[in-house]
């Protein structure tokens, strides 16, 4: 959500490697949904998809920042009763969508990816950034429609080696996180939360990049590597943690509808060092 607050190629690949515990690796057979983000559309998205336990993941070929918001439409709503809403203002769809996770932001060049669990129904795709001229990214064309079916076997969870809860407004974390680990993300706050991953440049601070996050001025303190989109309250997802060792910044972008302030404003923003 930044924010609320991401090809010419679509894939879906089998026998995925993922880290799945601290200090060493399990092979992991996921199902790999890899989607190509640019200005301003998601290529190539599959008319259906199986429910079930899926990496989505993007690849941002674009020159902007890019997110994958995934959101399922909520039992008897209809994707125009959505598009209406969204000429309103982003928020105004929270009440027709359940913010079922998502690929996180990913800069220009880079790739963002996180496991979901995914109940049948009808899903879309969206990036709620903002271009430089203040229009969001979804209102020039990037959102898109996606069916998911039944799964035909169930899915078994991640196994994650550490869990990271959302709360309103703040997270909890273990003492210690390593580059690469497994980790499942859940949101036990009464608002969609989100975990968005920046990594500090150096020398800079969390201060530093709020400043910049109200103020847009300047080169920014930190670049995106991704993290999990927003999850609904009761919501579980899973996400691997960027593999370099480095000073990171957890922050949640969601808009509060209440008090029009971002999360992150509120008090959901953490340093974190991974080592």
């Amino acid at each position: 959500m930044r924010r609320i607050g991401g090809t010419l190629l679509v894939s879906v690949l089998f026998l995925v490697s993922l880290s799945a515990c601290r200090n060493s690796s399990s092979a992991t057979s996921l199902r790999t949904l890899t989607i190509t983000a640019d200005e301003y559309h998601f290529h190539d998205v599959p008319a259906q998809l199986e429910g079930g336990i899926v990496k989505v993941e993007m690849v941002n070929h674009g020159q902007e920042p890019h997110q994958m918001q995934v959101v399922r439409l909520k039992d008897g709503v209809s994707y125009d009763q959505v598009q209406q809403a969204l000429k309103q203002s982003p928020e105004a769809i929270f009440p027709l969508v359940e913010f079922v996770g998502g690929a996180g932001v990913a800069d220009p060049g880079g790739t963002s990816a996180a496991i979901l669990n995914l109940q049948p129904g009808q899903y879309l795709l969206i990036c709620f950034i903002p271009s430089p001229d203040g229009v969001p990214h979804l209102a020039k064309g990037m959102i898109a429609q996606l069916q998911v079916t039944a799964p035909k076997t169930t899915s078994s969870e991640p196994k994650a080696s550490a869990q990271i809860t959302m709360s309103d407004f703040a997270y909890q974390l273990p003492s210690t996180l390593t580059p690469g680990e497994l980790v499942k993300i859940a949101n036990t706050g009464s608002e969609p939360h989100e975990l968005a991953i920046m990594k500090l440049a150096p020398g800079k601070t969390v201060d530093d990049l709020l400043q910049w996050e109200h103020s847009h001025q300047g080169p920014p303190p930190a670049t995106d590597v991704g993290g999990m989109q927003a999850l609904d309250p009761g919501k579980v997802g899973w996400l691997q943690l960027p593999t370099d060792k480095g000073t990171y910044v957890f922050l949640c972008n969601v808009p509060d509808p209440k008090r029009g302030k971002a999360h992150y404003d509120l008090g959901m923003v953490i340093q974190v060092v991974l080592q």
